[in-house]
C-alpha cells in the first residue's frame, strides 16, 4: 500500500497469501482499462537504485525510469547513458 503523510511516501508491505493475491487482483480490475506486462531492469548508478519499467504490449514498447529515493529531486543524479524524453514525476496519467 502507497499512502503519502505530509509529502513522505509511505509504502506499507505485507506477505499475501495465494488466494488474497487473486482477490485483490480480481477487485482492481476495471472495465475498460488494459492490463500492463512490463519488463523491468534494475541497476544501482552513483549510490542510487534506478528501475527501468518497459510496457510490452503497448505501441512503440515505451520505458519509464523510476527511482525511488528520499532524496530531494535536485540531489538525483540521472546517468549520463540515459536519454530523458519527457519528465513525468507530477503527472498522474503516469502513478500507478
Amino acid at each position: 500500500m502507497r499512502t503519502y503523510i505530509d509529502k513522505e511516501r509511505i509504502l506499507k508491505k505485507r506477505q499475501l497469501s495465494a488466494r488474497e493475491y487473486i482477490e485483490i487482483l480480481e477487485s482492481q480490475k476495471a472495465p475498460g482499462y488494459k492490463e500492463l506486462k512490463k519488463f523491468r531492469q534494475c541497476f544501482i548508478y552513483e549510490q542510487q537504485y534506478f528501475m527501468v519499467e518497459t510496457f510490452l504490449n503497448i505501441d512503440g514498447q515505451p520505458s519509464l525510469l523510476r527511482i525511488e529515493t528520499s532524496k530531494e529531486r535536485s540531489e538525483i543524479q540521472i546517468p549520463a547513458f540515459v536519454q530523458v524524453l519527457k519528465e513525468v514525476t507530477e503527472n498522474n496519467n503516469y502513478s500507478g
